[in-house]
């Protein structure tokens, strides 16, 4: 019995030391409510609206230093919308939250449609970053977007 419990208490000091949580300053806006995290796409610094509902990261690539070139080497798809349909580059980069460095799809387009209200918005921080993580939670008290358990 001694034996099954140590053997317990060493699993359970494995799991916490293979658990790592880190903490993203968040910018939370009062009137509406909207939460922003100050992040790093392809090297440049951006403002991306936190959007739990979007399945993917959208940015747009004048703010993320994308040339001519990049785009051109880059896939599209097709967006549709209540009026026309327009083809958006996607591309493979590097974005960065907080000293984490993650390789994901951004769709790269500078005619989406935010509230300016907000300020300057460079994007949306879509699920396909937050999937990366078993959990995430936001704490706006705290201004923190506390993301645990990358899954490399």
């Amino acid at each position: 019995m001694r034996n099954l419990a140590r053997l317990i208490g060493v699993l359970l000091l494995c799991a916490m030391a293979r658990s790592q949580t880190i903490s993203v300053p968040i910018e939370v806006t009062s009137e509406p409510r909207a939460i922003f995290v100050m992040a790093e796409i392809n090297g440049h610094k951006v403002r991306l609206l936190l959007d739990t509902g979007s399945l993917v990261t959208l940015a747009d690539p004048t703010r993320t230093g994308m040339s001519e070139h990049d785009l051109n080497q880059s896939v599209t798809i097709t967006a549709y919308d209540a009026h026309a349909s327009h083809a958006i580059p996607v591309v493979q980069t590097e974005v960065r939250l907080g000293d984490l460095k993650l390789r994901v799809p951004v769709l790269l387009d500078s005619n989406f449609n935010l509230p300016r209200r907000f300020g300057q918005i460079d994007g949306l921080l879509g699920m396909n970053v937050l999937a990366q993580f078993d959990s995430f939670r936001i704490d706006q008290k705290g201004r923190t977007l506390e993301l645990s358990d990358f899954r490399k």
